[in-house]
């Protein structure tokens, strides 16, 4: 009965936003994708648009223990980017997103220009993004499976070697948890998403 009251809830919050947003020309709604989003031979990998609320980012940030207008924030898998909204108005110093998906980014990129929000967002695939040395803390809402993880933590990892710093994640509905852990990074916080009731685990990672 629990999850099923907090269903209704975030579905009514959903329908209220929604009003709210297309008389402003935004679009931050979940939708439905189809074969046609994911690359070809890939579908296993990749999972679908799920939508964090600001509210569940911003508590994480809120246990991230930094100074957000001398950081860069990172959003892997920004979707329509209400993340990327919700981290320009925290006070970081650089928000940026990435996202895969063309019609998805286009969308994201039309909400930042209305909100007039200097958010970048970059259309391509997390694996071969060459940028993340230019951020100190990454969000993630589980968008693709270990296979992936994989290749993306070691990109980050090796961002390290460039930037030395101290880096911090931000990981929803943890379900590759452990290979974070494999790569030395420190659980500092974890707390719960009480909008889906799913786990959020803060990390953090240093070489300095």
């Amino acid at each position: 009965m629990k999850m099923d009251f907090r269903r209704i809830k975030r579905h009514l919050r959903v329908i209220k936003e929604s009003i709210v947003e297309k008389s402003k020309g935004l679009d931050f709604s979940m939708m439905k994708l189809n074969d046609d989003h994911y690359p070809r031979n890939k579908e296993s990998k990749y999972y679908g648009y799920f939508m964090t609320t600001e509210e569940t980012l911003r508590e994480g940030l809120k246990r991230v223990p930094i100074n957000p207008s001398e950081k860069s924030f990172l959003d892997v898998g920004c979707g329509k980017g209400i993340c990327l909204k919700a981290a320009c108005e925290y006070g970081f110093k650089k928000v940026s997103g990435i996202e895969f998906m063309s019609d998805i980014a286009a969308i994201a990129k039309n909400n930042m220009k209305i909100l007039k929000l200097p958010a970048e967002v970059f259309e391509c695939n997390a694996v071969y993004f060459d940028k993340y040395a230019d951020y100190d803390v990454f969000y993630f809402y589980n968008p693709f499976t270990a296979e992936i993880f994989k290749d993306v933590i070691a990109a980050i990892d090796k961002s390290l070697d460039e930037r030395p710093r101290t880096i911090y994640i931000i990981y929803t509905s943890p379900t590759s948890h452990e290979l974070w852990i494999e790569a030395g990074y420190k659980v500092i916080n974890e707390y719960q998403d009480q909008n889906r009731g799913t786990k959020v685990y803060v990390y953090e990672k240093s070489n300095l």
